[in-house]
């Protein structure tokens, strides 16, 4: 994989054959039906879908939602599933979500995962607060 990480929005995709392939790769280990998730996204008018695309093309989805949280306009990431070894280039799809989130008007970034991600994420600037791991956007 070369070049730079964009994350290229797609909308509300959530049932093309190969988003809902990095939807069900994204949320395999985490014991939640594929289904459900699914049928909630659908369901929430805050939900869109982006490819993440670099020289050699797509290379991982994800489906974020923008949220509210008191004076706090957050990306939340709902699901995020790569191709093996994508996550080796975590920090650049890092800052590809950092530029979609601004591009949207948030000041923070989230994501809800298994504990293992709080350890990749932690040396990325992402804290713990409460179920999430959060980050504030540097602008």
């Amino acid at each position: 994989m070369t070049g730079m990480v964009e994350l290229v929005v797609v909308g509300r995709s959530f049932d093309m054959p190969l988003m809902r392939h990095y939807i069900d790769v994204a949320i395999a280990k985490s014991g939640r039906d594929p289904e459900v998730v699914v049928g909630s996204l659908r369901d929430d008018a805050r939900a869109f879908g982006a490819w993440a695309i670099d020289d050699d093309g797509v290379m991982g989805g994800a489906v974020f939602e923008v949220a509210q949280d008191k004076d706090r306009r957050i990306l939340h990431c709902v699901a995020f599933g790569t191709e093996n070894g994508a996550l080796d280039r975590i920090g650049d799809w890092i800052r590809a979500w950092e530029g979609l989130a601004l591009d949207n008007g948030c000041r923070w970034l989230s994501l809800r995962g298994r504990f293992g991600w709080e350890r990749v994420m932690k040396s990325r600037g992402f804290v713990r607060r409460g179920d999430y791991l959060e980050k504030d956007v540097e602008s």
